[in-house]
């Protein structure tokens, strides 16, 4: 039997998410410019126009996901997946290479698109659309679904190879499964399932150099300090000890501005933001992120609609983990992934795709309902 819907009114937290964000992608801007400067030169490379235009599109993608209810989006995670999948798949087949990895697909000259970025939108929206009625009772074969939906694009993207990304698929299955209503035990014996099947294939598929990164994690040794493996993370190690409290001001950090921090501009750029901000900087950044990250938790827990309350879990639960694994990267507690930082560090794939999360959990929030009775979609 339906229930007719209240009136929709704009969550609170609606407003904050949205000025939190462009705070991010200010300052995120920032620090961003003087990662590209090269002292030598006296020029930018890349130059920071090209992230300009991406934050820019990012931001008309963000006004674009607005404009229907997220539970027109929801209709459509079938197709969205289906598409993430085929052009995960036609990477596999033409994508470019680059730096030994075939992750991207051209689209003009040297611009290309990652759409292992664009599978955490489309994975979010299919799990959010499969598991919204798991409280009204799973069985096991139905709760089979998640894995198999989740284990496609981490075999797909193992392959590239881009184990980091593999890995970030995980949490967002891991929190909605947990948010759903499905029993611990259950969803206990779900995760583990998942995760000896996913570390099983990871461990079968890793390359050499991942391995590498990995031994090299856990027998440091800066008597190897002229080998590949150490360089990115003794440098990053080296940047965050030079900041010091209030850091050394922009265009100032040595280990940036001189060119021995590799992936600076994205993979290590919060490395960038402890060298030239200091402690102070660093706790700005992490403050904003948390404050992020609860507010999406903290709407989640009052939602009363399951697919709202499930897009908001997976949401926060995604850019939590990915601000985690960058920060712990840059300060050395975990090895080499290459996962950015989302809205601060460059490339275009991650940031419009963390623009379009954050679109989706603002079009929740934008759409609260008086009502405590669920819809289907």
């Amino acid at each position: 039997m339906k229930t007719a819907l209240g009136a929709s009114r704009i969550h609170p937290y609606r407003a904050l998410l949205v000025l939190i964000g462009l705070f991010l992608l200010g300052g995120g801007f920032v620090f961003y410019v003087s990662s590209t400067y090269l002292a030598d030169t006296d020029r930018y490379a890349p130059a920071p126009l090209g992230q300009l235009r991406w934050i820019g599109l990012g931001l008309v993608a963000f006004a674009a996901v607005q404009l229907p209810s997220y539970r027109t989006v929801g209709r459509l995670a079938w197709p969205i997946y289906g598409a993430c999948l085929v052009l995960l798949v036609a990477t596999a087949l033409f994508g470019e290479v680059r730096h030994s990895s075939r992750r991207w697909l051209a689209i003009s000259g040297s611009i290309g698109f990652q759409p292992s970025e664009l599978m955490k939108l489309g994975l979010l929206l299919v799990l959010a659309r499969t598991l919204m009625y798991a409280e009204k009772g799973y069985g096991w074969r139905r709760l089979a679904w998640p894995c198999l939906l989740t284990l496609l694009p981490v075999a797909l993207v193992v392959r590239q190879p881009d184990l980091g990304m593999a890995l970030l698929y995980l949490p967002i299955v891991g929190v909605m499964v947990w948010a759903s209503g499905v029993r611990r035990r259950v969803a206990a014996v779900l995760l583990a399932v998942l995760a000896v099947s996913v570390a099983a294939g990871v461990l079968w598929g890793l390359k050499d150099y991942q391995r590498a990164r990995i031994w090299t994690f856990l027998a440091w040794d800066e008597a190897r300090h002229g080998s590949f493996d150490l360089y990115q993370p003794l440098n990053a190690r080296i940047a965050v000890a030079n900041g010091g409290l209030a850091g050394r001001g922009l265009f100032e950090g040595p280990q940036n501005i001189g060119g021995y921090l590799p992936a600076r501009s994205n993979d290590y750029i919060f490395a960038v933001i402890a060298e030239e901000g200091g402690l102070v900087a660093c706790l700005v950044v992490l403050g904003l992120f948390y404050a992020l990250v609860a507010l999406l938790l903290c709407a989640a827990m009052e939602w009363r609609e399951p697919f709202g309350r499930l897009l908001l879990v997976g949401v926060g639960g995604l850019l939590g983990t990915q601000v985690l694994v960058n920060t712990a990267v840059a300060s050395g507690a975990l090895p080499t992934t290459g996962l950015t930082l989302p809205l601060v560090s460059g490339g275009g794939s991650s940031l419009l795709t963390t623009l379009l999360l954050l679109g989706l959990a603002v079009n929740v929030l934008g759409r609260r309902e008086v009502s405590m009775a669920p819809r289907r979609l």
